[in-house]
């Protein structure tokens, strides 16, 4: 009894579909919980989104104001123009995964590659 169900669930775990929805299932958790907003260590970075916004804030900070976080990202100079309030947590999270929808769905084109499937349900 216990071999037919090992491979009745093994023959289920070979299903193309299966192995699919797994991985997509399994790599929308990882972005999922990749998400920690602006809590405790990354807190930090709300000084530096303040100093984008406001150029004039902080003028004695020798660190911040010479900041190559500030200068070489794209982050904060597209933060600053756009006006997004990325602090906020639902605008937050819902920037993490429209960025990274794009891996979501190279990674979900890699695995239809590795599995050899053409199409992902049939």
């Amino acid at each position: 009894m216990k071999s037919s169900t090992s491979f009745e669930l093994k023959g289920f775990l070979s299903r193309n579909d299966v192995q699919v929805i797994v991985l997509s299932v399994a790599i929308t958790l990882v972005v999922a919980f990749t998400y920690w907003g602006f809590r405790q260590p990354y807190n930090a970075y709300l000084i530096m989104l303040h100093k984008v916004r406001n150029p004039g804030a902080f003028p004695h900070d020798l660190i911040l104001s010479n900041s190559v976080y500030l200068k070489a990202s794209v982050y904060y100079p597209l933060i600053k123009f756009l006006g997004l309030a990325v602090e906020k947590d639902l605008l937050g999270v819902f920037l993490h995964f429209i960025f990274n929808g794009g891996v979501l769905f190279l990674l979900f084109r890699l695995a239809r590659r590795v599995f050899g499937l053409t199409e992902p349900f049939h």
